[in-house]
């Protein structure tokens, strides 16, 4: 496969970006798998950012949103996620932050009380133990598990 110029791959690049939020990692390993010079990479991303395509907070709002509302991931899964993609930790902490409390709390027991319907044991322990390792593989705080489950298992009996 040839290499692209500086200008294939800003192009091609910018196209990418236009269709949806992308980050310096990801745009950098685009550049790895076109075969763009890697003296060129930084070139391409700082011209990036310097036109908007590319914003490192933005993306992070973006991901931060989908990732709650649409996945029902909890703070640390996402946290963890936007680590990954070399994401600031003070754009994660300000996208983060932007989660409505109220709307966190009610996607946890949504999700809690749909997994709950499925589990197939009437042991309460049991039952339990499968709900917190559910809502621990989706991002969520013991803290936050606990007093879900404890709501749940309230309204129960």
């Amino acid at each position: 496969m040839k290499e692209l110029s500086r200008q294939e791959a800003y192009s091609r690049a910018a196209a990418l970006c236009s269709k949806s939020e992308k980050c310096v990692s990801d745009i950098r390993k685009k550049l790895y798998d076109w075969h763009v010079e890697e003296e060129e990479h930084e070139v391409v991303i700082e011209t990036l950012i310097e036109n908007k395509y590319i914003d490192e907070e933005r993306f992070a709002e973006y991901y931060v949103r989908d990732k709650f509302r649409f996945n029902g991931w909890g703070k640390i899964k996402i946290r963890h996620h936007l680590n990954q993609k070399k994401i600031p930790s003070y754009c994660i902490e300000k996208a983060i932050s932007a989660i409505n409390k109220e709307e966190y709390i009610h996607n946890l027991l949504k999700a809690l009380n749909g997994k709950n319907k499925t589990i197939k044991t009437s042991d309460e322990f049991e039952r339990r133990q499968k709900l917190m390792r559910f809502a621990a593989g989706r991002g969520y705080t013991l803290d936050e598990i606990n007093q879900a489950l404890d709501e749940i298992f309230s309204m129960s009996q």
